[in-house]
């Protein structure tokens, strides 16, 4: 089995401020928990961080698993954000530790 290298902190790099600055809302996280991730991957893309096989790998994750890029997301959001989408979350949604 080939260890697959955890990008989280090169993911971070690239999104995190974005949302820091823009903020997130309950709209944005519903839509990537649908599924929605293109436009994150997008953003990655753009960002000249990755290479395609490598972008192709956080894109199937996040297709499987699309709460890992919420989380990912609500990790940069600030303290009432972040409270306030929990309360939306359904119950006993558990946390993922990997995410890119």
């Amino acid at each position: 089995m080939t260890a697959t290298p955890d990008y989280r902190e090169l993911v971070t790099a690239v999104i995190g401020p974005e949302v820091a600055e823009a903020g997130l809302d309950d709209e944005t996280v519903r839509r990537i928990e649908a599924g929605e991730v293109d436009d994150w991957l997008a953003a990655l893309a753009s960002s000249g961080l990755f290479d395609k096989p490598t972008l192709a790998g956080i894109g199937a994750q996040w297709r499987r698993d699309p709460r890992l890029l919420a989380e990912l997301l609500l990790e940069h959001a600030d303290d009432l954000t972040r409270r306030r989408l929990a309360a939306l979350r359904p119950a006993g949604g558990g946390r993922s530790s990997r995410i890119g």
